[in-house]
Protein backbone atom coordinates (compact mmCIF):
# COMPACT_ATOMS: atom_id res chain seq x y z
CA UNK A 1 0.00 0.00 0.00
CA UNK A 2 2.91 2.63 0.73
CA UNK A 3 6.90 2.32 0.81
CA UNK A 4 8.90 0.85 2.86
CA UNK A 5 10.02 4.29 4.79
CA UNK A 6 6.44 4.37 5.14
CA UNK A 7 5.93 1.78 7.57
CA UNK A 8 9.25 2.80 8.95
CA UNK A 9 7.76 6.51 10.22
CA UNK A 10 4.43 4.49 11.40
CA UNK A 11 6.39 2.18 13.26
CA UNK A 12 7.84 4.98 15.17
CA UNK A 13 4.06 6.99 15.61
CA UNK A 14 1.30 6.95 17.84
CA UNK A 15 -1.66 8.62 16.56
CA UNK A 16 -2.99 10.66 19.89
CA UNK A 17 -4.76 13.67 18.07
CA UNK A 18 -8.18 13.34 15.58
CA UNK A 19 -9.36 17.06 14.44
CA UNK A 20 -12.81 16.77 14.06
CA UNK A 21 -13.30 20.52 14.23
CA UNK A 22 -11.53 23.06 13.56
CA UNK A 23 -11.81 26.99 15.68
CA UNK A 24 -13.84 27.86 18.30
CA UNK A 25 -17.11 30.39 18.41
CA UNK A 26 -15.89 31.26 21.77
CA UNK A 27 -13.10 33.14 20.79
CA UNK A 28 -11.81 33.73 24.63
CA UNK A 29 -8.99 36.55 24.87
CA UNK A 30 -6.87 34.03 27.59
CA UNK A 31 -7.17 31.18 24.82
CA UNK A 32 -3.85 29.72 24.63
CA UNK A 33 -4.49 29.20 21.19
CA UNK A 34 -5.17 31.60 18.41
CA UNK A 35 -9.09 30.29 16.65
CA UNK A 36 -11.03 32.36 15.02
CA UNK A 37 -14.78 32.50 15.15
CA UNK A 38 -16.23 30.47 12.45
CA UNK A 39 -16.51 26.91 12.66
CA UNK A 40 -15.58 23.79 10.89
CA UNK A 41 -16.20 20.36 11.33
CA UNK A 42 -15.22 16.71 9.98
CA UNK A 43 -18.20 15.00 9.07
CA UNK A 44 -19.10 11.77 10.15
CA UNK A 45 -18.49 9.49 7.05
CA UNK A 46 -14.86 11.32 7.12
CA UNK A 47 -14.40 10.64 10.41
CA UNK A 48 -14.94 6.39 9.79
CA UNK A 49 -13.15 6.10 6.62
CA UNK A 50 -10.16 7.74 8.15
CA UNK A 51 -10.27 5.26 11.11
CA UNK A 52 -10.75 2.58 8.81
CA UNK A 53 -7.26 3.63 7.47
CA UNK A 54 -5.74 3.60 10.27
CA UNK A 55 -6.94 0.31 11.63
CA UNK A 56 -5.75 -1.02 7.87
CA UNK A 57 -2.77 0.98 8.08
CA UNK A 58 -2.19 -1.10 12.13
CA UNK A 59 -2.92 -4.85 9.87
CA UNK A 60 0.00 -3.92 8.12
CA UNK A 61 2.73 -2.91 10.32
CA UNK A 62 1.03 -5.51 13.27
CA UNK A 63 1.13 -2.79 15.77
CA UNK A 64 -1.35 -0.26 17.21
CA UNK A 65 -1.35 3.03 15.96
CA UNK A 66 -3.58 4.70 18.40
CA UNK A 67 -2.82 5.70 21.92
CA UNK A 68 -4.62 4.31 24.97
CA UNK A 69 -7.23 7.28 24.36
CA UNK A 70 -7.35 9.86 21.76
CA UNK A 71 -7.63 13.76 22.06
CA UNK A 72 -9.61 16.75 20.00
CA UNK A 73 -7.05 19.10 18.33
CA UNK A 74 -6.36 21.91 21.03
CA UNK A 75 -7.89 25.07 18.77
CA UNK A 76 -11.12 24.06 19.00
CA UNK A 77 -14.09 22.53 21.20
CA UNK A 78 -15.43 19.04 20.35
CA UNK A 79 -18.87 19.88 22.15
CA UNK A 80 -19.99 22.23 18.80
CA UNK A 81 -19.75 19.31 16.57
CA UNK A 82 -23.02 18.52 15.81
CA UNK A 83 -22.78 14.97 15.35
CA UNK A 84 -19.99 15.06 18.46
CA UNK A 85 -22.13 11.66 19.98
CA UNK A 86 -22.19 9.83 17.04
CA UNK A 87 -18.36 10.06 16.43
CA UNK A 88 -17.73 9.07 20.18
CA UNK A 89 -19.54 6.10 19.82
CA UNK A 90 -18.21 5.13 16.18
CA UNK A 91 -14.66 5.49 17.50
CA UNK A 92 -15.46 3.02 20.31
CA UNK A 93 -17.01 0.35 18.47
CA UNK A 94 -14.65 0.71 15.69
CA UNK A 95 -11.67 0.42 17.77
CA UNK A 96 -12.67 0.10 21.23
CA UNK A 97 -10.95 3.30 22.73
CA UNK A 98 -12.38 6.22 23.92
CA UNK A 99 -12.01 9.99 23.16
CA UNK A 100 -10.73 12.36 26.54
CA UNK A 101 -12.70 15.37 25.72
CA UNK A 102 -12.04 18.96 26.81
CA UNK A 103 -14.75 21.68 26.97
CA UNK A 104 -15.01 25.37 28.02
CA UNK A 105 -19.23 25.00 27.97
CA UNK A 106 -21.27 26.00 25.03
CA UNK A 107 -24.12 28.16 24.58
CA UNK A 108 -27.74 28.30 26.25
CA UNK A 109 -29.33 29.49 23.72
CA UNK A 110 -28.82 31.26 20.20
CA UNK A 111 -26.54 34.28 20.75
CA UNK A 112 -28.09 37.60 19.22
CA UNK A 113 -24.74 39.21 18.84
CA UNK A 114 -22.88 36.04 17.35
CA UNK A 115 -19.11 36.56 16.14
CA UNK A 116 -19.31 32.58 14.96
CA UNK A 117 -21.15 31.24 11.63
CA UNK A 118 -23.12 28.78 13.73
CA UNK A 119 -24.27 30.50 17.05
CA UNK A 120 -27.53 29.50 15.86
CA UNK A 121 -31.08 28.11 17.77
CA UNK A 122 -30.55 24.63 16.04
CA UNK A 123 -27.46 24.38 16.66
CA UNK A 124 -27.45 25.46 20.43
CA UNK A 125 -30.77 22.93 20.54
CA UNK A 126 -28.29 19.69 18.90
CA UNK A 127 -24.89 20.96 21.15
CA UNK A 128 -27.36 20.43 24.27
CA UNK A 129 -28.56 16.86 22.90
CA UNK A 130 -25.34 15.93 22.33
CA UNK A 131 -24.36 16.84 25.52
CA UNK A 132 -27.30 15.30 27.21
CA UNK A 133 -26.21 11.80 25.59
CA UNK A 134 -23.22 11.43 26.53
CA UNK A 135 -24.34 12.40 30.08
CA UNK A 136 -26.60 9.05 29.71
CA UNK A 137 -23.70 6.84 28.45
CA UNK A 138 -20.56 8.06 30.21
CA UNK A 139 -18.68 5.01 29.08
CA UNK A 140 -18.84 6.15 25.48
CA UNK A 141 -15.33 8.72 26.55
CA UNK A 142 -12.68 7.74 28.79
CA UNK A 143 -13.05 11.04 30.58
CA UNK A 144 -14.43 14.67 30.56
CA UNK A 145 -12.32 17.89 31.73
CA UNK A 146 -14.33 20.95 31.92
CA UNK A 147 -11.93 24.24 31.65
CA UNK A 148 -13.26 27.27 34.33
CA UNK A 149 -12.58 30.81 33.13
CA UNK A 150 -14.34 33.89 33.62
CA UNK A 151 -13.00 35.75 30.39
CA UNK A 152 -15.95 37.47 28.60
CA UNK A 153 -15.31 37.48 25.05
CA UNK A 154 -18.19 35.67 23.76
CA UNK A 155 -20.59 36.11 25.40
CA UNK A 156 -19.71 39.18 26.45
CA UNK A 157 -19.68 39.31 30.18
CA UNK A 158 -18.80 37.69 32.99
CA UNK A 159 -22.52 36.49 34.00
CA UNK A 160 -23.08 34.85 31.28
CA UNK A 161 -20.03 32.61 31.32
CA UNK A 162 -21.47 31.76 34.87
CA UNK A 163 -24.36 30.46 33.25
CA UNK A 164 -22.73 28.38 30.43
CA UNK A 165 -20.53 26.61 33.35
CA UNK A 166 -23.47 25.95 35.04
CA UNK A 167 -25.23 24.79 32.68
CA UNK A 168 -22.48 22.50 31.63
CA UNK A 169 -21.65 21.12 34.90
CA UNK A 170 -25.00 20.82 35.83
CA UNK A 171 -25.36 18.84 32.62
CA UNK A 172 -22.83 15.89 33.61
CA UNK A 173 -23.35 16.18 37.27
CA UNK A 174 -24.97 12.14 37.06
CA UNK A 175 -21.12 11.22 35.73
CA UNK A 176 -19.41 8.73 37.82
CA UNK A 177 -16.76 9.63 40.28
CA UNK A 178 -13.59 10.51 38.04
CA UNK A 179 -15.11 10.32 34.93
CA UNK A 180 -15.48 14.62 35.37
CA UNK A 181 -12.80 16.97 36.50
CA UNK A 182 -12.41 21.14 36.57
CA UNK A 183 -9.55 23.10 35.49
CA UNK A 184 -9.64 26.31 36.68
CA UNK A 185 -7.18 28.61 34.66
CA UNK A 186 -5.37 31.88 36.54
CA UNK A 187 -3.05 34.10 35.46
CA UNK A 188 -0.16 33.70 38.14
CA UNK A 189 1.84 37.11 39.16
CA UNK A 190 1.24 40.83 38.62
CA UNK A 191 -1.76 42.24 36.37
CA UNK A 192 -1.36 45.78 36.33
CA UNK A 193 -1.10 45.92 32.51
CA UNK A 194 -4.52 43.88 31.88
CA UNK A 195 -7.86 45.51 32.62
CA UNK A 196 -10.31 44.52 34.14
CA UNK A 197 -7.73 42.27 35.88
CA UNK A 198 -9.29 40.90 38.68
CA UNK A 199 -11.45 38.53 36.49
CA UNK A 200 -8.10 36.28 36.03
CA UNK A 201 -6.38 36.04 39.84
CA UNK A 202 -6.60 32.83 41.50
CA UNK A 203 -8.85 34.36 44.15
CA UNK A 204 -11.51 35.86 41.76
CA UNK A 205 -11.38 32.37 40.16
CA UNK A 206 -12.10 30.46 43.64
CA UNK A 207 -14.95 32.57 44.15
CA UNK A 208 -15.93 32.14 40.93
CA UNK A 209 -16.07 28.81 41.29
CA UNK A 210 -17.88 28.08 44.23
CA UNK A 211 -20.50 30.83 43.16
CA UNK A 212 -21.12 28.29 40.24
CA UNK A 213 -20.85 24.95 42.57
CA UNK A 214 -23.27 26.72 44.76
CA UNK A 215 -25.65 27.06 41.66
CA UNK A 216 -25.27 22.94 40.28
CA UNK A 217 -26.31 21.62 43.60
CA UNK A 218 -27.10 18.19 43.47
CA UNK A 219 -24.05 16.81 45.70
CA UNK A 220 -21.32 18.22 42.27
CA UNK A 221 -18.90 18.92 45.03
CA UNK A 222 -18.85 15.71 46.81
CA UNK A 223 -18.76 14.56 42.79
CA UNK A 224 -15.72 16.75 42.42
CA UNK A 225 -13.56 16.32 45.35
CA UNK A 226 -10.18 15.92 44.41
CA UNK A 227 -11.00 16.59 40.64
CA UNK A 228 -10.19 20.51 40.16
CA UNK A 229 -7.36 21.17 39.56
CA UNK A 230 -6.05 25.14 39.45
CA UNK A 231 -3.62 25.97 37.06
CA UNK A 232 -2.27 29.13 35.74
CA UNK A 233 -3.21 29.84 31.77
CA UNK A 234 -0.25 29.11 29.57
CA UNK A 235 1.52 31.59 27.96
CA UNK A 236 0.94 30.63 24.62
CA UNK A 237 -1.65 31.71 21.64
CA UNK A 238 -3.91 34.68 22.09
CA UNK A 239 -2.76 34.77 25.94
CA UNK A 240 0.34 36.03 25.03
CA UNK A 241 -0.75 39.48 23.64
CA UNK A 242 -4.18 39.82 24.99
CA UNK A 243 -3.26 39.18 28.95
CA UNK A 244 0.61 40.15 28.88
CA UNK A 245 1.83 36.69 29.97
CA UNK A 246 5.82 35.92 28.77
CA UNK A 247 5.48 33.32 26.31
CA UNK A 248 5.94 29.51 27.13
CA UNK A 249 8.31 27.09 25.37
CA UNK A 250 5.58 25.20 23.21
CA UNK A 251 5.66 21.62 24.08
CA UNK A 252 6.09 22.20 27.76
CA UNK A 253 2.29 21.62 28.69
CA UNK A 254 0.64 18.11 28.40
CA UNK A 255 -3.02 19.31 27.54
CA UNK A 256 -3.98 16.28 29.81
CA UNK A 257 -5.53 17.03 33.32
CA UNK A 258 -2.90 16.99 35.72
CA UNK A 259 -3.71 13.18 37.06
CA UNK A 260 -5.42 11.59 33.52
CA UNK A 261 -7.17 8.44 34.18
CA UNK A 262 -4.79 6.56 32.76
CA UNK A 263 -2.06 8.46 31.55
CA UNK A 264 -2.39 8.51 27.36
CA UNK A 265 0.89 6.26 26.62
CA UNK A 266 3.12 4.13 28.15
CA UNK A 267 6.39 5.27 29.17
CA UNK A 268 8.08 2.96 26.49
CA UNK A 269 5.88 4.54 23.74
CA UNK A 270 6.80 8.19 24.49
CA UNK A 271 10.60 6.85 24.19
CA UNK A 272 10.58 4.70 21.21
CA UNK A 273 7.67 6.22 18.89
CA UNK A 274 8.92 10.44 18.62
CA UNK A 275 6.21 11.03 15.82
CA UNK A 276 2.87 11.95 16.76
CA UNK A 277 0.30 11.16 14.66
CA UNK A 278 -3.33 13.14 13.58
CA UNK A 279 -6.10 12.16 11.87
CA UNK A 280 -6.47 16.06 10.17
CA UNK A 281 -10.11 17.56 9.79
CA UNK A 282 -10.23 16.51 6.15
CA UNK A 283 -9.31 13.27 7.01
CA UNK A 284 -6.01 12.89 6.20
CA UNK A 285 -3.51 10.90 8.10
CA UNK A 286 -0.45 13.68 9.27
CA UNK A 287 2.76 13.44 12.18
CA UNK A 288 4.64 15.71 14.21
CA UNK A 289 8.03 14.87 15.96
CA UNK A 290 6.49 15.77 18.99
CA UNK A 291 5.78 13.84 22.49
CA UNK A 292 2.02 13.10 22.95
CA UNK A 293 -0.78 15.02 23.67
CA UNK A 294 1.26 18.51 24.33
CA UNK A 295 -0.90 21.36 25.02
CA UNK A 296 0.39 24.08 22.10
CA UNK A 297 0.86 22.34 18.38
CA UNK A 298 1.13 24.26 15.00
CA UNK A 299 -1.32 22.22 12.98
CA UNK A 300 1.02 23.90 9.71
CA UNK A 301 4.20 22.05 11.42
CA UNK A 302 2.61 18.36 10.83
CA UNK A 303 3.70 16.65 7.40
CA UNK A 304 1.38 14.51 5.72
CA UNK A 305 2.19 10.47 6.25
CA UNK A 306 1.39 10.08 2.13
CA UNK A 307 -0.82 7.04 2.28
Amino acid sequence: MFETIGKRILQLTEFDTIQISKNCPRGCRDCSQSPTYNYSIMPLETFERAVEKVLELEGEIKKELFTRYVLTSTDSDPFFHPKLYDILKCFKEMTGKRFYLLTSGWFLHENQNRKSNILTAANVKKWQENAEAIAADPEVIESLTITVKASPTNPQTVEETEDILVNTIRTFRSFPYGKLMLTPQYVPGPLENLKENSIFTASFLQEFVDRILDRVGGGIREKLTGKIFYRPIVGLGGAVHNLGLSPATPFDYRVEAEQPPPPITTPENEIERPFSGMIAINGKLKILEAPRARLYRDISKYHPLGV
